[in-house]
């Protein structure tokens, strides 16, 4: 969920904070990937198309396609990517994490359904797209999987302690990375300065929102910010029935913090109102400190070719064009169809 309608917020009250840049300026730049985030919004649109790949095991292989597209995108573009998995979810997380697994159930119940109909109309099939959207999941070994892929690309990636955007934030506040990449709002709230939203690489502008102009326009500094956004929605804490975005607007402006706003208001605080910890999770969460830059190798693009076509089944004659761009030292011929 991120922080909710914090988008739309920031649009009403500080729409100097989204500046635009060229694409090209992200030439050279590293760039920090939310891998869930990324991986996420690759399967479900690569699902809403069809029903995704397999190998000739019938095993997926969605993933591997995803996580392979996603960063010849980037670097093509000249992007250095790093990718962050998320870690252990915090305690605090637990009641968002078991609604949302309530809701995947019923959806998975849902699909199941849908699937066993014979005739199948096309809002029977549309459902059956939006549900798959719904159900889609990243196990450990998927993740394994791309990992390997980036580790033959020569990309580095964190296996963060806990949520990838504290480790995002923390990155990028030492100066180890340029922007983070990320549909998450709460990156801001864990003091990710750069963060951009609604990448496309078809695009020449790129959408930047800033955490110095944003605290700037609203007149805020950090805590008061963090408090705004504990107030609004976030997944660690329940919040106050009939505070919405304008009166969490008004609210902070006016008591500063939600100590002093509880003794101001009529609203009980719900008994689930974790706000203290959520506080200290978004000001100090655990994070892998690190004491080096990001060293990017030279990838290993034949084993990668190998390993992505006979094993995972992709077809040789293009990836070996699509991947030519990175030079591999020779073009790779698949022993699968040497007895074609």
């Amino acid at each position: 969920m991120g922080i909710k309608n914090l988008s739309k917020f920031i649009n009403t009250y500080s729409k100097n904070c989204i500046t635009t840049i060229n694409i090209n300026e992200l030439n050279n730049k590293i760039v920090g990937i939310d891998a869930y985030n990324i991986l996420y919004q690759m399967l479900t649109a690569i699902r809403n198309n069809g029903s995704g790949f397999t190998n000739n095991n019938g095993e997926d292989t969605t993933h591997i396609y995803a996580i392979l597209m996603k960063t010849i995108s980037l670097l093509k573009k000249g992007i250095k990517p790093v990718y962050i998995f998320d870690g252990k979810a915090p305690e605090l997380k637990n009641k968002t994490l078991e609604n949302r697994n309530i809701v995947k159930d019923k959806a998975k119940i849902e699909l199941n359904k849908l699937q066993l109909i014979e005739n199948k109309t096309s809002d029977d099939i549309k459902n059956i797209n939006k549900l798959g959207q719904q159900t889609t999941t990243l196990t450990n070994k998927h993740v394994k999987e791309c990992q390997e892929i980036l580790t033959l690309l020569g990309i580095p990636f964190i296996n963060a302690p806990s949520e990838a955007d504290a480790q995002l934030a923390y990155l990028i506040k030492n100066n180890y990375i340029d922007y983070v990449l990320s549909e998450d709002m709460d990156l801001l709230t864990f003091g990710c300065n750069k963060l951009i939203r609604d990448y496309k690489s078809s695009k020449k502008q790129i959408t930047i929102y800033n955490l110095d102009l944003l605290l700037k326009d609203l007149n805020y500094n950090m805590n008061e910010f963090i408090d705004l956004c504990i107030l609004l929605g976030c997944d660690y804490t329940d919040t106050i029935s009939g505070i919405g975005l304008v009166r969490a607007y008004k609210l902070i402006n006016e008591h500063k913090n939600i100590e002093t706003i509880l003794k101001n208001i009529k609203q009980k605080e719900p008994e689930n109102f974790n706000y203290k910890k959520a506080r200290t999770f978004f000001i100090n969460p655990p994070v892998e400190i690190i004491n080096n830059n990001f060293k990017f190798k030279n990838g290993d693009i034949d084993k990668l070719l190998e390993k992505i076509i006979d094993y995972y089944d992709f077809d040789c004659d293009y990836w070996n064009k699509f991947l030519k761009f990175l030079n591999p030292s020779k073009k790779y011929t698949s022993s699968k169809n040497l007895f074609n």
